[in-house]
């Protein structure tokens, strides 16, 4: 009897706990104008509304008066400008088995920086922050950024980490490591990546 009641309690403690962190993706979104391109060709534009209520994602578009929900099955690109940000956003869709993900599935990923051989990728998901606590059972979860590189002429998609991305460009792996090493690069950023992509494309470039 005691040790139901113990459970019962720590029931009602996870209760108010998930009341009072509320869910990640449910906080309001802003409406942006922009533009989709849809596998068959054709171009839609109007206000759009990007949500990660399911994994994969979902697009609103509102055109007019209408307002149409559209997935990864539906969608092939699409961009808008992000007022608060400063900057035009960019998503693609593309197959990829994104951590816990036990196959390959289709989902909008961001596009954040490229060169003429490699993109950078980000998809945000629901998990648990490096920093977090492992045996910690209050933890919750918040919105994490996972990035990836993709390589352009193959459609291979790797996490973003130092292997991987050498492993990649092992052509100009030498002028990558020496670079690396002079600038004192530690690649622990997104903006060390992006500089060592814009490096790498000076490299194929030949400039």
């Amino acid at each position: 009897m005691k040790r139901l009641f113990v459970i019962f309690l720590l029931c009602i403690s996870f209760s108010a706990l998930a009341q009072s962190f509320p869910h990640p993706f449910k906080k309001k979104k802003p409406w942006h104008s922009g533009t989709v391109v849809f596998h068959n060709g054709d171009t839609l534009y109007g206000n759009l509304k990007f949500t990660r209520k399911v994994s994969e994602g979902l697009l609103q578009v509102r055109h007019g008066k209408q307002v149409k929900v559209f997935t990864v099955k539906d969608v092939l690109s699409f961009s808008y400008y992000d007022k608060k940000k400063n900057k035009t956003r960019r998503y693609l869709t593309l197959s990829m088995a994104p951590d816990l993900a036990t196959r390959e599935h289709e989902v909008f990923i961001e596009y954040i920086h490229g060169n003429n051989k490699f993109s950078l990728l980000n998809y945000k998901a629901l998990g648990f922050s490096d920093q977090a606590v492992q045996i910690n059972p209050f933890r919750t979860k918040t919105v994490v950024n996972k990035r990836y590189l993709l390589d352009n002429s193959t459609g291979k998609i790797v996490p973003l980490t130092k292997d991987n991305v050498l492993g990649l460009m092992d052509e100009e792996r030498k002028e990558v490591m020496s670079y690396i090493h002079t600038s004192g690069m530690r690649l622990k950023t997104v903006e060390d990546y992006i500089l060592l992509l814009d490096y790498h494309q000076s490299l194929i470039a030949g400039i």
